[in-house]
């Protein structure tokens, strides 16, 4: 089974971050906590991590493979140019098979039709799986200089090691805004991407795109609603069932003879209990959520209350995702 190409939303701190890496050098080990150190909001990591390992940057363990010590270790702009190209059209062999030497130029259209076809996912989720391939295209096509010192691993600093030695390195800092500014002056868009509240809770993408019109219109119990239909349409389409509400959950996720698996733990007992456990969110989230906000009760949900609805039906969804038949 291919691995599905990596997406996210907004690509600027994935770009960030590769900027960071030519410069500063690799890490000992790519974390969640490594890359919070490097200044990428804890939001962004997961995504980030799991495209660098499909790149090919990330090897086993977490650590920089030797592809990318190799690459990164390169001083000369052009011969670190060639080799990166080499490592996208790698991790993208399907699509430049495909497409030849033109997809470094496919347009978002094309890009997203490609996975959408290959990958079998949403409309939304194609659409950053494009983004974050030309994201990966623009750095390919342009590079920064690299460091004029040889591969160490990096230890990023925090903000107070920072402010210590920031009047010794004015040089390196000049260098560095320079870079940046020419940079952004190319990918303003890109850059200067607002982070919208989906991304710090990691919204799945299909609530996404019900719900964040809604949202951000400020009509958070119909955003709600929203996200709940969808949950509510995908389990319906799932088990072909006409059922709706807390009946249809029920006879999606019986654990005694469930239309849909979502447990694939090796313990009998343990499965049998966690079906019985997420049929009773699902159930949960139909009686104590999507109901009362479908059938005209006056509802005055907060922002804050509504990214929880939101965060729970996205973890639902997710379950959905992952789901298998008996």
């Amino acid at each position: 089974m291919s691995i599905p190409h990596p997406y996210m939303s907004g690509t600027a701190n994935l770009v960030k971050l590769i900027v960071n890496l030519r410069e500063k050098g690799l890490p000992k080990k790519f974390s969640k906590s490594s890359l919070k150190r490097a200044k990428i909001p804890l939001s962004y990591t997961g995504r980030i991590i799991n495209a660098l390992k499909f790149v090919g940057i990330i090897g086993e363990k977490g650590k920089p493979s030797e592809e990318a010590i190799d690459i990164f270790s390169e001083k000369d702009a052009k011969k670190f140019a060639g080799k990166f190209n080499n490592l996208i059209e790698n991790a993208y062999s399907s699509l430049f098979k495909k497409h030849k030497k033109s997809t470094w130029n496919l347009d978002r259209e094309k890009l997203t039709n490609f996975f959408r076809e290959t990958d079998k996912k949403a409309e939304v989720i194609a659409e950053w799986q494009a983004k974050t391939f030309m994201a990966f295209a623009d750095l390919a096509r342009k590079q920064p200089p690299a460091s004029a010192e040889p591969y160490q691993p990096a230890q990023f600093s925090s903000e107070k090691e920072l402010t210590k030695t920031e009047t010794k390195n004015l040089t390196e800092a000049e260098r560095l805004i320079a870079l940046f500014t020419q940079f952004i002056a190319e990918k303003e868009d890109t850059i200067f991407e607002r982070t919208h509240s989906f991304e710090g809770r990691d919204i799945h993408p299909e609530i996404a795109s019900a719900s964040q019109e809604l949202f951000d219109n400020a009509h958070y119990p119909e955003a709600t609603f929203r996200a709940c239909k969808i949950l509510e349409e995908k389990v319906g389409r799932l088990t072909s069932s006409k059922e709706k509400g807390v009946k249809l959950m029920n006879k999606a996720f019986n654990a005694e003879n469930p239309k849909l698996l979502l447990s694939d733990l090796e313990d009998s007992t343990q499965n049998k209990n966690e079906q019985e456990g997420y049929r009773s969110l699902f159930c949960g989230a139909m009686a104590a959520i999507r109901n009362p906000r479908a059938h005209g009760a006056k509802i005055e949900d907060g922002i804050d209350q509504c990214l929880d609805h939101l965060s729970l039906a996205s973890m639902l969804m997710r379950k959905l995702d992952d789901a298998t038949r008996p």
